[in-house]
């Protein structure tokens, strides 16, 4: 192995040229392994996303490997916070995880921008501002260089509560009946567009497990970020997953086919859904394509 700058942070770090393509592998303290095809751009409008989540990934992967494909996939990954207190989350998270009972002090000169997904130092600077000005961490010393904060007893509480929800989950709770054609739509169309915002969409069927259906299905919800709900065929159990994730504050995606939707029963009357849900924006899909593409557009509206 040779030596070379890290890209994200300049530390010098071992590094391996694979003979055989383009990829630079390397192996940093604090952006874990991670692999750069050349040619791919890591421009500054980026930079700091990238920085945040190899840094916050580092010991949940092997190595990430980073073509340009693969960096769009990070961007829209879920725990890539979006907004400004989502950032300012990741930061109290990361003082959470690291505080030390009631006696934990933070340097800010130990604290590098990645933490929180700060563009540079002078951005985490005025992010713990923010914190302070919020009443999360105080200020307990402070000089030209650097300023020392512990968490507030609202700051601790707040954070907990972050650290102990699922905010963060990627999983997608995925209700609906068993029939060939709605399986089929599960996996070419539910589990792919899941998968292209960074989730991972499951049914109670594929999970292993010993307890009593209902009680797996409570787990999953209660584990899970959102929940997709398909009503096609009126499922009775989708109604009552539905009404379960909705009570546990869990956003719900409501579709069904809109073949069935469309059609009448055996005895000449129009299907049509319980009129308890008929309210809601449901999206009533075509074909599988169709279901991928608005779920996508859902999801990228309504959970990112």
């Amino acid at each position: 192995m040779a030596m070379k700058p890290c890209r994200f942070c300049a530390k010098s770090v071992e590094i391996y040229q694979n003979p055989l393509n383009t990829l630079t592998t390397y192996h940093c303290s604090s952006h874990g392994v991670y692999a750069l095809c050349e040619g791919v751009p890591i421009n500054e409008p980026i930079q700091h996303i990238i920085n945040g989540y190899l840094y916050e990934t580092r010991k949940r992967v092997n190595s990430c490997i980073l073509t340009t494909d693969n960096i769009q996939r990070i961007i829209n990954d879920p725990i890539v916070p979006k907004t400004a207190m989502q950032k300012l989350n990741k930061i109290l998270e990361w003082m959470y995880i690291r505080n030390n009972g009631f006696d934990g002090v933070f340097e800010s000169k130990d604290m590098v921008p990645a933490i929180g997904y700060a563009k540079n130092v002078c951005e985490l600077s005025r992010m713990l501002e923010s914190l302070s000005e919020l009443e999360y961490v105080t200020k307990i010393s402070q000089s030209f260089d650097n300023t020392s904060y512990m968490l507030t007893i609202k700051g601790l509480t707040y954070a907990e509560a972050l650290m102990f929800s699922n905010t963060n989950s990627n999983k997608v709770f995925v209700a609906m009946g068993f029939s060939p054609d709605l399986l089929d739509a599960h996996e070419n169309a539910i589990k792919p567009a899941c998968e292209e915002l960074g989730f991972s969409a499951f049914i109670i069927s594929e999970e292993e497990h010993n307890d009593g259906i209902t009680d797996k299905i409570i787990a999953a919800i209660k584990t899970s970020r959102f929940a997709i709900v398909d009503f096609t065929y009126n499922n009775n159990g989708a109604y009552f997953e539905a009404g379960y994730a909705q009570g546990k504050g869990l956003p719900v995606i409501r579709t069904c086919k809109k073949g069935w939707f469309d059609s009448t029963d055996e005895e000449g009357h129009k299907n049509k859904l319980h009129f308890d849900i008929s309210h809601y924006n449901i999206i009533l899909w075509e074909n599988e394509e169709d279901l991928k593409k608005r779920l996508i557009d859902r999801i990228g509206a309504t959970i990112l």
